[in-house]
């Protein structure tokens, strides 16, 4: 059974097989190419996007390239991807997980303030995970320096 799920950077189905497999299928924004949550691109993303494709219109892909970059948290490397976008004066920044899946939205203001959009429930401090988030944030400030010292 497959179940579409409201998300607002992927299309993306809950697939609950009859044997009570269950996991999230969804496209990747770089590729187009169905993912299975946490498994990568499986041969079940394929078979299950496959059918999905011929029973559903789906708009045409708009490959969308991240830039990847590895931050600590704990002292352990991890792996975040992030789509880049002026807007106005504001640095706009689309952080995806190391699965491919979209996290949330940073926009960076002017005077180095930062701002989380798209997180569900980003009132709640303890929804987000402020151990990955400053890492983040702090690379991210990097990159811009490196790009100001680029133009």
């Amino acid at each position: 059974m497959l179940t579409s799920v409201i998300h607002r950077k992927h299309v993306m189905y809950k697939g609950t097989a009859s044997d009570g497999y269950s996991n999230i299928f969804f496209t990747d924004v770089e590729s187009g190419r169905w993912i299975e949550e946490d498994l990568g691109f499986t041969d079940l993303a394929v078979a299950i996007g496959a059918f999905i494709d011929q029973q559903h219109f789906r708009a045409k892909h708009f490959p969308k390239t991240l830039i990847w970059r590895r931050v600590l948290k704990n002292d352990v490397p991890i792996l975040f991807g992030f789509a880049f976008f002026m807007h106005g004066e504001q640095r706009v920044y689309e952080i995806y997980h190391a699965n491919k899946k979209y996290m949330y939205t940073l926009v960076q203001h002017i005077g180095e303030e930062w701002e989380l959009l798209g997180a569900k429930n980003a009132l709640d401090a303890d929804s987000v995970d402020m151990d990955f988030l400053l890492p983040v944030i702090e690379r991210l400030t990097q990159y811009n320096h490196q790009e100001n010292r680029h133009s």
